[in-house]
Parts: C-alpha cells; structure tokens; sequence
C-alpha cells in the first residue's frame, strides 16, 4: 500500500516546531551517523523515522520512535500497547478492533502490530491492520523469513493483495527470493504465483556474460541453490527463466563446501566431519547439478574474472581441486574441463597440490596425460 495513502485525511500536515521538539527529545545516540537528518536540517515532506530497519515509515507522533526497528523501544510500553501487541500475537480480533478503535492510531502504530503478525502467522491479524491503513514498507515483507512454514504462503498472498511486489529490494540491494531457496514451497510459490524474478538479486561488478559484457541481471539465486546442492530449486528457477549467464552458477557448484546452506557457512570447521554417506549424497547432488547447467549451455571452461581485486580459481575444475573434491574434480575432468588453464591460486597441478592429498594430484596428473579437453574442443568444433 503507498505510503500516502496509509496517512492521507488521518492527520493534520504536522509543522516545523513539533519536528524540532521531536527530534530535540531524542537519546544523543541516535544521531551517530546520521548528519543528514540533523536539526535544521529537516525536511517537512519526508516524515520518517530515519534511523532504523523502518525509516521509511511515515513519523506522525513522539511515540513513533518506539517502532524504529520494529523490536527495540526508546520508551516502557504502555498497556494498551501491550494488548495490542498480545492481540496481533495470539488474537483474539476483538481486542485487536478495540484498541485500534479506541482513538486514531499511526501507520508506524499498526505496521508494528503487523511484523507480530506476520512473524507468528496470524493472517486474520495480518489482514485486518492492513485493511487499517498499515503500510508495506520497504523490510516489511522479509519479517515472512519468521513465519511458521505452513503460514508464509497466506501471509504472502494477504501482502500481494495489498501492495507487495517481491521485486523490491529492502535494504541495499537485498531480495526474499535468494533467502529462501532451501525453502521449496514458498520458493516455487514466490516464483509461480507471487511473479518473483529469478534475476532479481545482488549484482556485484564481477558479473559478466560469456562474451565478457556487464549483464543487467543477478545470478544470487541460482549460485546459492547451486552451492547448497538444491537440484529441485535449480530446476524451479531455470525453468522460471534465471539466466544462467548472469553468474557463474557451475563455479558454486564446483567449488561448494558441504558446510554451506543458503549461501553461508553453516557450523564450524572444528565440528566432526559428515559421516562418508553423508559426504557421497552431498557430491552426487553436486555432480547432478554441474549436470544440469552443462545440459542448459554453461561453458564447463568459463572463468571467473578477479572479484574486487581478490584472487579467485577461475575455472569450475580448480574450482573443485581448491574445494579438495576429488569427486567433482575427476567428473568435471571426464566432461572436458581444461586443466592446462590458471587460476588466481595456479594452475590445476599446483592446486593439487596445495591440497597435500596423493589421490588429487593422482587425479589431476591423469587427467593431464588424457588431455579429454582437446578432444572434447575438437568434437565441439565439428558439430558447429
């Protein structure tokens, strides 16, 4: 729901006085930072709260403040906030009717009532404030990352319903969809139904297609679900329409570790190490997915360029070596995958071995000796 529309013929245009005495009353902390919204230097058409996951809620009253990151408050909670808050939690309606009846209630009131809601899957709650006037603001939607699982798909239909397009970042270039690729049925729900884009995502100035031109377009989701061995979240979002030229999803692929899950380290290395089954499920859904991209046109020789001055494999086959699967390594190898290419660590023999691991440098020096790549270069030569 637009921001103007949320407060228009609800308050009166506050004036300069009433900001100042706000802004006076606030803790000297808050101004760490934040030069830009100093005394005398407000603006009077942009009410926001300006420091916070929120600041892009409409500042109507001096208790606005209290929702500024929609967890910690300035001030003690009242109790009519208080059965508010328990009403948005666990209902029932009629208390949540009550006080939001009871005298003219903020945008920056009722959107604290629906993180609650969100966050606990209470979709009559989540609906009614909605239907109130509170607004879908720009980190609104990410609190469904909170919701109970069986609840996140009618929540996010009550947001589309009211405004929210899934295609808007939240903060700094930060998507819902890549945050939830472990998470099949809201990602194919987000993809099918909600008109999520599969591009949609972080762009770093790494990004380059085949010919080496800047794309237009992120591959975060695609590398993720490619690092984390989700083949089913592979197939949902190709078939969605995520370019696979945008990134270098076969590079994840090869050089992912088993202790990633939706694009980050989960555990520690100090943990004991997955048990031989698990460590073989791991490397076949890794291998099925290198597959995959393979299948769909990925260049099994593709390199990465230097991200932001930091060295980098390259290639998805030194990619594997650096990564210490010999699995993936020897599979990559038999595809065609150049070993005579060099990476930021070196070339392929050098990396192996970096690994100190006789079995890789095995694999490698025989892969060598093979040279598959030539032929593989020839045959593809031919059939063009």
């Amino acid at each position: 729901m637009a921001m103007e529309n949320a407060t228009s013929g609800l308050y009166p245009q506050q004036g300069q006085h009433k900001f100042q005495q706000m802004l006076e009353e606030l803790p000297p902390w808050i101004w760490r930072g934040r030069r830009n919204i100093l005394p005398g230097n407000w603006n009077p058409n942009r009410w926001t709260l300006g420091f916070g996951e929120y600041d892009d809620l409409p500042l109507i009253e001096i208790d606005d403040r209290n929702y500024i990151t929609g967890n910690t408050r300035v001030d003690e909670p009242s109790a009519d906030c208080l059965a508010f808050e328990s009403a948005c939690r666990d209902g029932p309606l009629s208390t949540l009717e009550a006080v939001t009846s009871s005298r003219p209630r903020t945008p920056a009131f009722l959107h604290q009532g629906l993180l609650i809601a969100i966050r606990v899957g209470n979709v009559d709650a989540a609906q009614y404030l909605l239907e109130k006037g509170a607004p879908i603001v720009r980190c609104t939607a990410r609190n469904i990352l909170w919701t109970p699982p069986e609840k996140q798909i009618p929540i996010g239909e009550v947001l589309l319903v009211h405004g929210w397009n899934p295609n808007t970042p939240d903060i700094v270039d930060c998507y819902l969809l890549p945050e939830v690729i472990t998470n099949l049925p809201f990602l194919r729900w987000l993809l099918t139904h909600a008109g999520a884009d599969p591009n949609i995502g972080k762009i770093g100035p790494e990004k380059y297609d085949f010919e080496g031109r800047e794309t237009n377009g992120s591959c975060e989701s695609l590398e993720k679900a490619a690092c984390d061995g989700h083949l089913e979240a592979m197939h949902l979002l190709l078939d969605a329409g995520a370019n696979i030229n945008n990134g270098f999803p076969l590079h994840a692929a090869a050089g992912s570790d088993i202790y990633y899950e939706n694009g980050h380290r989960r555990g520690r290395p100090s943990e004991p190490s997955p048990s031989p089954e698990v460590r073989k499920e791991f490397e076949e859904r890794q291998i099925a997915i290198m597959s995959l991209l393979i299948e769909r046109g990925v260049d099994i020789n593709q390199e990465q360029r230097v991200v932001m001055g930091n060295m980098v494999p390259a290639y998805p086959v030194l990619e594997a070596i650096w990564a210490q699967s010999i699995q993936r390594a020897q599979w990559l190898i038999e595809q065609g995958a150049n070993l005579e290419v060099t990476g930021g660590y070196g070339p392929a023999m050098e990396i192996a071995e970096l690994t100190r691991n006789p079995e890789m440098t095995k694999v490698v020096e025989e892969g060598i000796r093979a040279r598959r790549w030539v032929k593989k270069d020839a045959e593809k030569a031919i059939g063009e």
